[in-house]
C-alpha cells in the first residue's frame, strides 16, 4: 500500500520559517529511528524546491563512512586522488555560493568527517540552505553538533505521533472511517512511531486481520505481540512479490544505488513497483538519480534476511556493473577515485576475481585521502590476492602511519626489488619506518645505501637525499640536514616529493639558526612542491616551523595568523587538526596564556597519539610540561614529562634541549633549583653542539629567569648572530641582572610585554622588584612586585621565576579589592555601599594599606594601583 506524508504540519512551519524568517541557514531534524525525520525533511526539500531552488540530496550510509566526500559522490567531482586540503576545495569549487542551493542532508551522523566538514562550512558561509537529518542517541561527528550549537541550524526534535497524528495516517492509508479501537490498539502497540506503525499495518493487511465490513475499519485480532520492529520488517519483506524483492535487495545491499545501475540489473516495472509499494526511495535531484531502501533499518533486516551467499551474488553483480562504468570514463574525463574505492570494496565482498592491481589502486588513493583504516584493508586484500610488492608498500605504509611500525618492517623486510622507481617506494618507505617507528637508524642507512647504489635516475635519487635530510636533522645533526636538503631544493630535477620532504629539515634548520629569511625560502619551495603531490603533515610541520620563526621573532601576531590560515585548511584531515592544535598551544604558551596553551596542547597530544608518528607526540608533550607548570599543575607537568621520556629515542634527538628545558621547568617549580639549573646548562650545551642558536639562547635565557647568574658575554655572541628582537632582548635583560639594575629591568619587563610575551614580562618585573628592594627604593619595588602580580593573576601565571622572586603586594584580599574600587575611582561611601561595609571600616582599610605600601594618600594609591591594572583610571 501506499504510505501517504500526513500531520508534522507544525514541525514543516518551524523549518519553513526558520530558512524564511530567520539568521538560520536551515533546520536539523532529529530523532529516533523511525519517527519520520526523513519523510519530514523530503516534504520541507520539495517545498522548498518548488519555489525555485536548486536542491540536492546527500546521504549519510554505513558503507560510505570510511570514504572520503562519499556523501557528496555525484555533487562533487573529484578528478584523482587528493589529500583531505585539496577534496575540501574541489568541494568549495563544486558548491560554490550560489545562494540558491538547497542541500538535503539525510542521516547526518554516518557522514565521512571530510562530508560533515562541508556541510558545516555551508552553514556557516550561508551559502546554501540545509535541511538535515540525524539520528538522536548516536555518535555524531562534531561538525554536525556543532551546526545546532553555534546556532547556524534550527534543531527541531522530531518526537513520537501523537494519537491524533496516528488517526489521521491510518485513516488517509486505508482510505476509509477507522474504529476508535484500532486507533488506540496501533497507537499503543507502535509507541507512536511511524516506522513501527507502518509495519504494523502491513502486517495486519498481510495477515487478513483487518476488515470494514461495518463501514469503519476495524480490527479483528491483534497482530503478533511480542514481535519486534526487526521481524515486522522482515514480514513485511516476506509478503513481497520476487521480482520487488530483488529491487530492494540489491539496494539494500548498495545502500546508496546508481539509477542507471539498478536500471541493468534489474525489471523497469519491478522498480516502479518497489518505489509505489514504499520499500524504495528514488532520490532525483538536478545531477543524478539514486535509489535507497526507504528506512535504514529496513536496509539492514533485508541484509541480514539476505545472508551472505546471497549478498555475495548481489555484489558480484554490482561489481560487473560498476566495472562497465569505470571504464566508460577511461577516454573521458578521469574517473572520480571514489568509484575505484566503491567497485575494490565491492571485489572484495563478492566472487567477481580479484584483481589486485585495482584495489591496490584504491588502497593507495585511500592513503592520499588520509583513510588509513579504509587503506589498510584494501591494501591487504590486494596483497592477499597476487599484489606483491606494490600491494606490500601500499600495506606497510597504511600500517606505519597507524603507529605499528614493527608490523610494516616485518613485510617490507621480505622483499629485495629490483626495478628503479619501486626500489625507490620500498627503500625510502622502510628507511622512514625504521627510523621513526622503529628508532633503529642504523638499519635505515644501510636500506638507504642499497637505493643509492642501485638508483641511476637523478630525480629518483633525489628522494632518497631528501629522505637522508629529515633523518639527519631528526637524529641532531644539523650540518648534514642542511647540505642534503639545500641539494635537493636546488636540483631543478628533483621530484616534488622530494623537495617537499627536504623542505621541512631545510625550514627547521634555518629556523634554529634564526635566519627567518631562509624558512621563508624553504617554505615557498615546500609549497609550491605540494601542490604537485600528496602533502601529508609534511606542509604542517612547515608551517610549524614558520610559526616558531615568528616566535622567535617576537612576532606573536603573525604566529596567530599562520595558525589561523591552517586552521581554516586542516579541517577533516585528524593529523592536519592535531598540529595546527599544537601550532596554536605553542603560539598561547609563549603569549603567556597558559590554560589555553594546556587545553591546545591537550587536544594535540590526544589527537596524535593514533594519528602520527615521527616525533610529534614528544615534541608536543615537551610544551605541554611547560604549559602546565605556567598553569600551576605539577602533576600534570609530571605526566606529560613521562609522555615525552616514554616516547624519546633517536629519532628525535633534535629535540633534546627541549627536553631538558622541559625537565628544568618541572624541577624549578617542584623547589628543585640546582636540579633545574643542571638540565639548563644541559640544554644550552646540547644546543650549542648542534648549532641550535636558537635553542641555546632560549635554554640560556630561561635559566636567567629561574635565578641563574647570566654569562653576559655569551648572551651578547647569541644575540649579535641572531639580531632578534628577542635576542637583543635577552641580553639587555642578562646585562640588567649582572648589574642588579632594576630600573634597567622594568624597561626590560616593558620591552616584553610590549611583544605580548606575558611570563617573560612577569618574570623580569619580578626580578625588577628584587633588585629595587636590595637598592633601598620600597616605592619601585612594590611598583614592580605589582606589575608582576597583574599579570600573573590575570593570566592564571604561575611561572616559576615568580614563586621565587616576586613579592607580591603585601595587602589582605579585603585591602586589595578595596585598593582596586579607590583606583576605579569609587569614594569610601559607594565601597562601602558595595561591600556592605561601614565606611568606618573602609577608612580602616585604607589606613593599613597606606601604612603597608608606604604611601601618604588617596592620590598615591591609585598612582600605585593605576601602574598595576591597566583599565584603573589615572586619577579619582
Amino acid at each position: 500500500m501506499e504510505w501517504p506524508f500526513v500531520a508534522r504540519s507544525a514541525e514543516i512551519d518551524l523549518a519553513i520559517d526558520a530558512v524564511e524568517n530567520s539568521s538560520f541557514s536551515g533546520v536539523i531534524f532529529t530523532g529516533e529511528a523511525g519517527v519520520g525525520k526523513s519523510a519530514l525533511a523530503r516534504q520541507v526539500g520539495e517545498r522548498l524546491g518548488g519555489r525555485g531552488m536548486q536542491t540536492h540530496f546527500v546521504l549519510g550510509t554505513q558503507t560510505s563512512q570510511d570514504v572520503p566526500l562519499g556523501a557528496f559522490a555525484g555533487i562533487v567531482r573529484i578528478p584523482n586522488a587528493l589529500d583531505p586540503i585539496g577534496l575540501l576545495a574541489a568541494a568549495h569549487d563544486a558548491l560554490g555560493d550560489a545562494h540558491d542551493r538547497l542541500l538535503v542532508v539525510d542521516d547526518a551522523h554516518l557522514l565521512d568527517p571530510l562530508s560533515a566538514i562541508v556541510v558545516h562550512q555551508l552553514a556557516v558561509r550561508g551559502s546554501a540552505t540545509l535541511i538535515v537529518t540525524m539520528r538522536s542517541g548516536v555518535e555524531v561527528p562534531d561538525a554536525i553538533t556543532a551546526l545546532w550549537k553555534d546556532q547556524y541550524l534550527r534543531r527541531i526534535d522530531v518526537g513520537a505521533l501523537s494519537r491524533g497524528e496516528t488517526d489521521r495516517l491510518i485513516v488517509e492509508v486505508l482510505g476509509g472511517p477507522v474504529a476508535g479501537t484500532l486507533v488506540d490498539q496501533l497507537h499503543e502497540l507502535s509507541s507512536g512511531n511511524p516506522l513501527l506503525l507502518r509495519s504494523l499495518l502491513d502486517t495486519a493487511m498481510n495477515d487478513g486481520l483487518l476488515t470494514d465490513d461495518t463501514g469503519w475499519w476495524r480490527l479483528t485480532q491483534l497482530p503478533r505481540l511480542g514481535v519486534d520492529i526487526e521481524q515486522l520488517l522482515e514480514a513485511r519483506v516476506r509478503g513481497l512479490p520476487p521480482m520487488e524483492r530483488e529491487v530492494l535487495e540489491i539496494v539494500s545491499a548498495a545502500e546508496v544505488l546508481d539509477w542507471n545501475v539498478l536500471r541493468a540489473m534489474c525489471d523497469a516495472a519491478a522498480i516502479g513497483d518497489a518505489e509505489r509499494h514504499g520499500v524504495i526511495d528514488v532520490i532525483n535531484d538536478s545531477q543524478r538519480v539514486r535509489v535507497q531502501a526507504d528506512h535504514p533499518v529496513l536496509a539492514d533486516v533485508v541484509r541480514r534476511h539476505c545472508g551472505v551467499a546471497r549478498l555475495r551474488q548481489i555484489n558480484t553483480t554490482l561489481a560487473q556493473n560498476f566495472r562497465a562504468l569505470i571504464d566508460s570514463q577511461d577516454d573521458g574525463p578521469a574517473r572520480d577515485p571514489r568509484l575505484l574505492i566503491e567497485y575494490a570494496r565491492l571485489m572484495m565482498n563478492s566472487d567477481t576475481p580479484p584483481d589486485a592491481g585495482l584495489v591496490t589502486d584504491a588502497a593507495e588513493t585511500a592513503m592520499t585521502m588520509s583513510s588509513l583504516v579504509l587503506a589498510e584493508q584494501l591494501a591487504r586484500y590486494a596483497y592477499g590476492n597476487g599484489g606483491g610488492l606494490r600491494a606490500a608498500i601500499a600495506l606497510a605504509d597504511a600500517l606505519a602511519w597507524q603507529g605499528r611500525s614493527q608490523e610494516a618492517e616485518e613485510l617490507l623486510a621480505t622483499f629485495d626489488p629490483r626495478d628503479e622507481i619501486t626500489l625507490v617506494r620500498w627503500g625510502c618507505l622502510r628507511a622512514t619506518n625504521l627510523f621513526f617507528g622503529c628508532g633503529q637508524r642504523a638499519m635505515a642507512e644501510e636500506v638507504l645505501g642499497v637505493v643509492r647504489s642501485r638508483v641511476t635516475m637523478t630525480a629518483l635519487r633525489s628522494y632518497a637525499l631528501a629522505v637522508e635530510a629529515s633523518i639527519a636533522y631528526f637524529a641532531g645533526e644539523l650540518d648534514t640536514a642542511a647540505a642534503a636538503s639545500s641539494a635537493v631544493i636546488a636540483d631543478p630535477h628533483a621530484m616534488p616529493m622530494a623537495v617537499l620532504w627536504a623542505a621541512v629539515p631545510a625550514a627547521a634548520v634555518a629556523n634554529f639558526r634564526g635566519r627567518s629569511d631562509d624558512v621563508e625560502t624553504a617554505a615557498a619551495r615546500g609549497a609550491a612542491a605540494a601542490r604537485h603531490c600528496a602533502s601529508g603533515p609534511q606542509r604542517y610541520a612547515i608551517s610549524l616551523t614558520e610559526t616558531l620563526s615568528a616566535l622567535n621573532q617576537g612576532d606573536i601576531a603573525k604566529a596567530q595568523a599562520i595558525v589561523e590560515r591552517q586552521r581554516n585548511q586542516a579541517h577533516g584531515a585528524p593529523h592536519a587538526e592535531a598540529i595546527v592544535a599544537a601550532m596554536a598551544g605553542r603560539v598561547e604558551l609563549a603569549a603567556g596564556d597558559p590554560q589555553a596553551a594546556s587545553d591546545w596542547l591537550q587536544r594535540a597530544l590526544s589527537a596524535m597519539v593514533s594519528t602520527l608518528s615521527g616525533g610529534w607526540v614528544t615534541l608536543v608533550a615537551i610544551w605541554a610540561v611547560q604549559a602546565e607548570v605556567l598553569r600551576g599543575d605539577c602533576g600534570a607537568a609530571s605526566r606529560a614529562l613521562n609522555t615525552a621520556e616514554v616516547t624519546w629515542g633517536p629519532a628525535v634527538e633534535v629535540f633534546r634541549p627541549l627536553l631538558e628545558v622541559a625537565r628544568a621547568y618541572l624541577c624549578a617549580a617542584t623547589g628543585r633549583r640546582a636540579a633545574a639549573h643542571d638540565h639548563i646548562d644541559r640544554a644550552a650545551d646540547a644546543a650549542a653542539r648542534s648549532g641550535m642558536t636558537v635553542g641555546e639562547l632560549e635554554a640560556l635565557h630561561t635559566g636567567l629567569r629561574f635565578g641563574m647568574a647570566p654569562d653576559v658575554a655569551r648572551f651578547k655572541v647569541l644575540a649579535e648572530q641572531l639580531n632578534s628582537p628577542v635576542a637583543m632582548l635577552a641580553a639587555a635583560h642578562a646585562e640588567a641582572i649582572a648589574a642588579d639594575d632594576g630600573e634597567g629591568l622594568d624597561r626590560v619587563a616593558g620591552e616584553w610585554e610590549s611583544l605580548r610575551m606575558r611570563a617573560h614580562a612577569a618574570d623580569t618585573f619580578a626580578a625588577a622588584a628584587l633588585a629595587h628592594r636590595r637598592a633601598g627604593a620600597r616605592l619601585l619595588a612594590l611598583k614592580s612586585s605589582a606589575q608582576a602580580h597583574w599579570l600573573v593573576s590575570s593570566s592564571g601565571l604561575h611561572t616559576p621565576a615568580t614563586e621565587i622572586n616576586e613579592a607580591p603586594l603585601p595587602l589582605s584580599d579585603r585591602e586589595r579589592e578595596i585598593a582596586l574600587l579607590v583606583a576605579d575611582g569609587l569614594s569610601n561611601r559607594e565601597i562601602a555601599v558595595r561591600l556592605v561595609l561601614s565606611v568606618r571600616t573602609i577608612e580602616g582599610h585604607l589606613y593599613r594599606v597606606y601604612n603597608k605600601l608606604g604611601i601618604n594618600d588617596r592620590e598615591q594609591l591609585i598612582r600605585l594601583i593605576s601602574n598595576v591594572d591597566p583599565q584603573a583610571p589615572a586619577n579619582g
